[in-house]
């Protein structure tokens, strides 16, 4: 098997942003095979760190992608803002930074992050930001059901369920976070981007997408048919009347909430197959 190898750093793209790992292709034959196909950007959920990201984001980039893993859990330096809008704010000065086409990858409460960050969903939105969005892959999004205290009961049958079943593949990516792990603990703040998310407008998410699809976003929405965090049913019946049932995909019949994390490569392909791109076989990140 040929093994083409990726590069990563972990840069700050400007002073006041926290650093984000990308992840580059390492080789650039590929890369131009690609042609002018724009980079990815992963905005991460709720207490979840870059480490979780690293593998979905090596298979991108051994397939000739550029893929940006945002950190969200530090805010912008300076920054004033609480719960949602400060990790939307991370994705905002970031696409500001880069003024070029992207495809967004938000994972879970990555998807009303990146709708705030987007202003989709306002009276006004959305903003000018949306211009360098070339395409959103919502990966098992949140906010399309009404959140509140039931989501603790959600919780209890994710980690009894899905985290302990697959402890196994989890574990490797949790210890590989090292330092960076403590910013999955930060319990204020967690608590409050869980609030921030009970707070969401009524029908918030839908607003989102209609903006989107108005303004011709290619949208595709990846759910697990055994998440019990964000379930697809409630993102079937919100999105498919909007972007039509061929943009609402199963991952995997077994699939639950961490797909990315637990099956980047599984995840990976698709979001390459909604690009219309071929997955090279042969190729493996190092």
């Amino acid at each position: 098997m040929k093994n083409i190898g990726t590069t990563r750093q972990t840069i700050q793209l400007t002073p006041e942003l926290p650093a984000c790992d990308i992840f580059l292709p390492g080789d650039y034959g590929i890369q131009r095979e690609r042609g002018d196909i724009a980079s990815v950007l992963v905005v991460p959920g709720l207490g979840s760190i870059r480490e979780d990201y690293a593998r979905f984001g090596e298979v991108l980039a051994a397939q000739g992608l550029t893929v940006y893993s945002l950190n969200c859990n530090d805010g912008v330096q300076g920054s004033q803002a609480t719960a949602l809008t400060r990790r939307a704010e991370v994705v905002q000065k970031t696409l500001e930074k880069l003024q070029a086409p992207v495809h967004i990858a938000p994972h879970s409460l990555g998807a009303p992050v990146t709708a705030i960050a987007l202003d989709a969903g306002t009276e006004n939105g959305p903003n000018h930001l949306v211009d360098y969005v070339e395409s959103l892959h919502f990966m098992q999004p949140a906010g399309f059901e009404n959140h509140g205290p039931d989501d603790f009961l959600h919780a209890w049958r994710f980690f009894t369920g899905e985290a302990v079943n697959r402890t196994v593949r989890l574990m490797p990516v949790v210890l590989r976070g090292g330092k960076a792990s403590r910013e999955r603990f930060h319990v204020r703040r967690r608590a409050d981007e869980v609030k921030g998310l009970w707070n969401l407008g009524e029908n918030f998410m839908v607003g989102a997408v209609r903006s989107l699809f108005d303004v011709d976003k290619p949208m595709t929405f990846y759910v697990g048919p055994r998440d019990d965090l964000t379930r697809a049913k409630h993102i079937r019946a919100a999105t498919v009347p909007i972007v039509g049932d061929e943009s609402v995909i199963d991952i995997h019949p077994a699939a639950g909430h961490l797909s990315v994390v637990s099956h980047p490569e599984h995840m990976a392909k698709h979001v390459l197959a909604r690009l219309g791109l071929e997955y090279f076989d042969g190729l493996q990140a190092a």
